[in-house]
């Protein structure tokens, strides 16, 4: 009997099947992990958002304080003495040439008049398309553009989509017809179509719209066929819990609905090959997070034959089911929602920080307009300063202090505050560009940090895993005895 004593020294290890406990493996995995913990990613990228929102405060107050006291200096030569003309009407035009130049006979003020106009016409039209988009989104639906409402290339996927909510069938059916007559309107583009002369106008114009077809194309590269995933996805939901009611109806319905799924995938995976495509990546990657969640909450998973018996175990001790591959992508998925979910607001801000500074432009350019029309009411040769003191007057002249009240107000207004607004929106736009470069650096940190974190807590959980001494002696000690005992007997 006493030959077997070395074999019943190893019975531990050959029962548990497990190696020895490390207290040094343990340590330094947990050491490893504290470490990690102690590395503040979110301060370092707090504080550089700090300061860059820091310095665009201070640029935004100086550029106003410049602006207001160019306004004040302009106001203080105009009560020291001069004419309407010199004063006034000269620099009006001045400013207003730099805007449009002349063309075709014409003079600014008549151009910019007219395309204030047919500006005012496109705005009303733009926005009644908002209840239409209100409508789709209610549904859970992109709204297409009139573009490819026009052309047709919308159809397929609106159309895929209605099949697939049946509910929505009749409301989306009828928005969708009413889009159709909607975008046939022609104010929608009539001041876009308008050929403007060379100036800070045109420039300004192609600028914005630049920004636009640039978000348009990104946001419409892949508009339909992220429609046609809605659909698709839907279609596929609704027959996998039809399965799950009733598991002997087979799976060909299923399978299908798969197929087509993928190939919805596919077909959005084609057009961002090179993840250019925000609103894709953004919608991928939170439809995986929603999958990968559902399925790690699922009581479902023990049913996967290689992770049964881990989960089986795990559910029953009522401990965490561990799957670090799944949550690895769980958490790598989340970051690139979040990622992608700041690439298309960046790209919303863009074109809208170029929309407001259109819109402060066309405000200093309708104080211009008005401005240059009271001040050629006027006389011309008048003294500014005489007209613009407070005296009682009645009759003619009085009307000719009025005008000259205003003129003097939206001309000082538009080289004033408007023109402090437009140059604000130059600062805005730089410190997007910051925040861009951050959130970037932000996307790459946190990828990095959910493969780190995941790496080190497995390292921990296997550096406090193995047989420990103290366990392993109270065994052997135990053994010992029995087989003392046996060969006593």
């Amino acid at each position: 009997m006493r030959r077997y004593g070395p074999l019943i020294c190893l019975l531990p290890l050959l029962l548990t099947g497990c190696a020895l406990h490390s207290e040094t493996r343990e340590k330094q995995s947990v050491a490893a992990r504290d470490a990690w913990k102690k590395v503040d990613l979110a301060g370092q990228l707090s504080a550089a958002r700090k300061a860059e929102a820091q310095v665009l405060i201070d640029q935004l107050r100086t550029e106003e304080e410049i602006q207001r006291a160019r306004r004040d200096a302009l106001a203080r030569a105009m009560s020291y003495g001069g004419t309407v003309k010199d004063k006034l009407l000269t620099p009006i035009e001045t400013e207003l040439k730099k805007a449009v130049a002349p063309a075709g006979g014409r003079q600014p003020a008549d151009i910019a008049a007219e395309w204030l106009e047919k500006q005012d016409a496109q705005a009303k039209a733009i926005k009644g398309l908002e209840k239409y988009a209100l409508e789709f989104r209610r549904a859970g639906l992109e709204m297409p553009t009139c573009a490819s409402v026009n052309d047709g290339s919308a159809a397929a996927s609106v159309d895929a989509w209605i099949k697939a909510h049946p509910l929505y069938a009749e409301a989306i059916g009828a928005t969708w017809i009413a889009l159709g007559s909607e975008c046939s309107n022609p104010d929608l583009s009539i001041a876009d179509k308008m050929e403007l002369p060379p100036g800070a106008l045109k420039t300004q114009l192609e600028r914005m719209q630049a920004a636009s077809r640039t978000l348009a194309t990104v946001r419409t590269a892949s508009l339909n066929q992220r429609n046609a995933f809605r659909a698709a996805a839907k279609i596929h939901a609704d027959e996998l819990a039809n399965l799950e009611k009733n598991p002997d109806a087979g799976t060909e319905r299923l399978e299908k609905a798969k197929e087509k799924l993928e190939q919805a995938i596919s077909a959005i995976g084609k057009l961002d090959k090179v993840g250019a495509d925000a609103f894709a990546d953004k919608l991928l990657a939170t439809a995986r997070l929603e999958s990968l969640n559902k399925l790690l909450s699922s009581p479902h998973l023990a049913n996967f034959v290689s992770l049964a018996d881990d989960v089986k175990a795990a559910q029953a001790n009522g401990d965490k089911v561990r799957l670090a591959p799944l949550v690895v992508a769980k958490n790598l998925e989340s970051v690139k929602a979040a990622a992608a979910e700041r690439d298309v607001e960046l790209h919303l801000r863009r074109e809208q920080l170029l929309r407001d500074k259109w819109k402060w432009q066309a405000a200093q350019l309708d104080a211009l307009v008005k401005a240059h029309q009271f001040a050629s009411k006027g006389a011309p040769g008048r003294d500014l300063a005489q007209l613009l003191r407070p005296l009682q007057q009645e009759g003619k002249e009085a009307q000719t202090k009025a005008d000259a009240w205003k003129a003097a107000s939206l001309y000082l207004d538009a080289e004033g505050r408007l023109k402090a607004e437009i140059r604000k929106i130059d600062y805005q736009l730089l410190a997007l560009e910051h925040e861009r470069a951050l959130s970037y650096a932000e996307s790459n940190i946190g990828q990095w940090n959910a493969l780190i974190t995941s790496v080190i807590d497995q390292q921990v959980e296997y550096g406090a895993a193995g047989v420990r001494p103290a366990d392993l002696a109270a065994l052997v000690n135990a053994l010992a005895l029995l087989w003392i005992g046996a060969g006593v007997n």
